[in-house]
Parts: C-alpha cells; sequence; structure tokens
C-alpha cells in the first residue's frame, strides 16, 4: 500500500497534472508575449504615420513662370519673362532711328528706344515702348476701373481704358489716378524712363491691349470679361516679372 499507484502507462496522477500546469503556463506565458508585442507594433506604425503626415506640406508651391521664356529690353535694360506660345517682335529704335521719327518737333533722345510687342494665340497682346518723347503724361480718357499691381519694385495702377459702350480697349500702366476716381476722364502719368535720357522726360508706355472690332462704337470686351479673361492674367504675370538688370 506504501507504493505510488501509476496508470497503464507508466505515469503517476502526480506527474501528469504537473505536465497539463506546464503546458498551460507556457501557453500564457507564449499568449501574453504575441500580445505585447503586436501592441508596439501598433503603435510604431501610428506614430510613424502620424509623423509622415506632420512632415509632409500640405500644398506644394508652384511657379506661375515654369516653362516661360525670358527676354531683355536693349536700351531700357528691362528684362521680363512670356508663355512660351505668344510670339515676340522687337521693333525697337536706334538713337538715329527714333532722332529722326522726333526731328518734326523740338524733342531728342540720348538713347535709342525699345518697342516690343508680345502677343498671344487669339489676337490679344502686351506692348512695351520706352523712350516715349515729348509727352508730359500721355492718356488723357476714360478709364473705367483702376487695378493696384507692383512692377519694377514699386505700387502703380493698371488703368482700365473703356470706350463710350463700356468695352475695355486698353489697359495701361500708371503711376497714379490723379482724379482719385474710376469714373470720368482721368489723365494718367506713366512711369519715367530709368536708362533712356532726353530733352524732357521720357516715358515707358507697357500696355495690355484686347482685340477689339474698329466699328463705332468697337467691340469687344467688357471691364468684368476683361478682368476675367486668361490673357490678362497672363498680361499681369508679366508685368509682375518685369525687373531692371542695373
Amino acid at each position: 500500500m506504501g507504493k505510488l499507484q501509476k496508470n497503464e502507462k507508466g505515469f503517476s496522477a502526480v506527474e501528469v497534472v504537473l505536465v497539463i500546469v506546464i503546458v498551460a503556463l507556457i501557453g500564457v506565458v507564449g499568449w501574453m508575449v504575441y500580445k505585447n508585442h503586436h501592441k508596439t507594433t501598433s503603435v510604431t506604425t501610428v506614430t510613424t504615420s502620424r509623423s509622415s503626415s506632420a512632415t509632409t506640406p500640405s500644398k506644394l508651391t508652384t511657379n506661375p513662370y515654369a516653362e516661360w521664356k525670358s527676354y531683355t529690353l536693349q536700351y531700357e535694360k528691362i528684362s521680363f519673362n512670356y508663355p512660351s506660345n505668344w510670339t515676340l517682335k522687337d521693333n525697337s529704335q536706334t538713337m538715329a532711328e527714333a532722332n529722326q521719327e522726333l526731328s518734326p518737333v523740338s524733342c531728342t533722345l540720348n538713347n535709342g528706344t525699345d518697342d516690343v510687342t508680345l502677343t498671344a494665340p487669339g489676337g490679344n497682346s502686351v506692348s512695351l515702348e520706352t523712350g516715349v518723347e515729348c509727352a508730359s503724361g500721355i492718356g488723357d480718357a476714360t478709364y473705367s476701373s483702376f487695378l493696384p499691381i507692383r512692377v519694377l519694385g514699386n505700387n502703380y495702377y493698371l488703368g482700365f481704358e473703356s470706350a463710350s459702350n463700356g468695352v475695355i480697349t486698353s489697359v495701361a500702366i500708371t503711376t497714379q489716378n490723379t482724379n482719385n476716381s474710376t469714373t470720368g476722364d482721368n489723365y494718367l502719368i506713366r512711369p519715367e524712363s530709368k536708362n533712356i535720357a532726353g530733352s524732357n522726360s521720357p516715358l515707358n508706355l507697357f500696355n495690355f491691349n484686347p482685340v477689339i472690332a474698329t466699328s463705332e462704337p468697337p467691340q469687344g470686351q467688357t471691364l468684368a470679361e476683361t478682368e476675367s479673361s486668361t490673357d490678362f492674367s497672363t498680361a499681369k504675370l508679366i508685368f509682375e516679372s518685369m525687373k531692371y538688370n542695373n
């Protein structure tokens, strides 16, 4: 009776219980290790994801002049950008040529003058004329609106010249709106030339020229249509890209 009883396979009841307990402990420990490892991985993944999101810019900055061409006025030394699908025509004059045209009047220039036209595929254009002599202001006309613009490091206006029926015939860069009004006749003061000298104070004429029919009154776009047009927005970018090289 003092001997320990064994089962038919040679194990005692105590040994069987010990085996069951050990197997159970191994299972519990394994489950806890797996759970702990899975939780750490999840937290690391979330943290990495949040970190990546925080360092990613919400909006990329685009360059409005990407793939545009550049050009420099020969005499006024102003460089600017323009779209590659716009055509450029340079009719600049030497000092002798410019003064020959001025010979009937008492004005002379000490430099040549620039006369560059940029034309959009649809026909609207930008004209850049420099060294315009014998003109104290240029632009006594009716302007329906004035839009502030920053050009060549200074504050200017874009003056919308309008016909009697409201059609915009030209948009000119001016240093001031002398009547401080958006309606009625206004006398625009154009920017003075920097690198072109003369007997008077030569001026620079920078204009956006919409296509208009030559009927009377002229047919074309209204102020709202002009301001919302793609070519006008492009012309504004061209003006804002201008800078002196010296």
